[in-house]
C-alpha cells in the first residue's frame, strides 16, 4: 500500500487502535488521556468499526466490519494525513501526567533523524545506547516491532503489516520483516505512564481497582475479570519475558522459541 506524504514530514498523529467490542474502554481511556495529557500537541484519531465516539478533540476512523488487527490498522493508516503515527491501544490507560516537552524533544529528534520507529517506554530496552535518552534496536532482536507506545513512520508501518495478522503476530513475524530496515530506536526510560488494563479480553484486577479510583462514575459492565490463577500466570509470563533481556541479543530468539514452542 503506497501512502504518499500529504503534509510536512514533521507531522505526527496519535492513533488509538480499537474496535467496537472494546468500546466500553473508550470512556476511561479518554477521560484519563485528556486529564493527564491535556496539552497533547498531536491530532488524536480513534479507530473503530461502526461505532462513533462523540469526544471533543478526537477524530473517528470507522473502517467497517472487523477483519483482523492488521487489516483494520491498514485501513486506518490510509485515512490519516500525518506522516508519523503514535500508536496507542485502548487498554493502555494513563496513570499520571505526561511531560509534553520531554515527549516532543524525543519525537522531534526521531523525526529529524528520519527514523522509522521509536518506542517511548523503557522496556524492552534499546540494545545499543546512542544518547542519554535513546538507543538503537538491533535488527535481530525479539519484539523489534512492539506496538506499545510506539511512534512509526506511517509508510514503513504499512509496509510491514500483513493482512490477517493479530497484534501478537505482528510483534513476532513483523519483527523478522523489520530486519530489512534500519532507523529503529527505543527510549531509555518511560515517557508515558500507563497501565495495561486488559489481558485477553479480561480486566487485570489491580488495573480495575486503579481505574475505579481514578474515574468517577466508571462502570465495569459485562467485561470479565482475571481470576487469581490467571493473574498469577500473567505475572510469571511478564517476569519471564523481562529475564530474556538480560541475555545477549543472539540468544533471545532461540530461548524464547524453546520456551514457547
Amino acid at each position: 500500500m503506497n501512502l504518499s506524504p500529504r503534509r510536512p514530514a514533521q507531522s505526527v498523529a496519535v492513533l488509538v487502535v480499537s474496535c467496537d467490542k472494546y468500546a466500553d474502554l473508550w470512556q476511561p481511556f479518554f477521560d484519563l488521556f485528556f486529564r493527564y495529557w491535556s496539552d497533547c500537541p498531536y491530532q488524536v484519531y480513534l479507530l473503530s468499526n461502526t461505532a462513533i465516539a462523540d469526544i471533543a478533540g478526537v477524530k473517528g476512523i470507522p473502517i467497517g466490519p472487523d477483519t483482523s488487527w492488521s487489516d483494520n490498522l491498514l485501513q486506518a493508516l490510509a485515512q490519516i494525513e500525518e506522516d508519523y503515527v503514535f500508536l496507542f491501544l485502548e487498554d493502555l490507560l494513563l496513570t499520571g501526567p505526561v511531560d509534553t516537552a520531554a515527549v516532543e524533544t524525543v519525537v522531534g529528534w526521531f523525526v529529524s533523524s528520519q527514523g522509522n520507529y521509536i518506542r517511548l517506554n523503557g522496556f524492552p530496552p534499546p540494545d545499543v545506547a546512542l544518547t542519554e535518552t535513546v538507543g538503537t534496536v538491533a535488527p535481530d532482536t525479539i519484539y523489534r516491532t512492539a506496538t506499545v507506545l510506539s511512534v512509526w513512520r506511517r509508510q514503513i508501518l504499512a509496509e510491514l503489516l500483513r493482512p490477517g495478522e493479530s497484534a501478537w503476530d505482528f510483534e513476532t513475524a513483523g519483527s523478522v520483516r523489520s530486519e530489512a530496515y534500519d532507523g529503529f530506536y527505543s527510549a531509555r526510560r518511560n515517557y508515558i505512564p500507563v497501565m495495561n488494563a486488559i489481558i485477553k479480553g479480561k480486566w487485570q484486577r489491580t488495573a480495575l481497582r486503579k481505574t475505579n479510583s481514578l474515574c468517577i462514575g466508571f462502570e465495569v459492565g459485562a467485561r470479565p475479570i482475571l481470576n487469581r490463577r490467571e493473574q498469577a500466570a500473567l505475572w510469571l509470563r511478564i517476569r519471564g519475558n523481562r529475564l530474556l533481556y538480560w541475555l545477549p541479543v543472539a540468544w533471545r530468539k532461540p530461548i524464547r522459541k524453546f520456551i514457547c514452542g
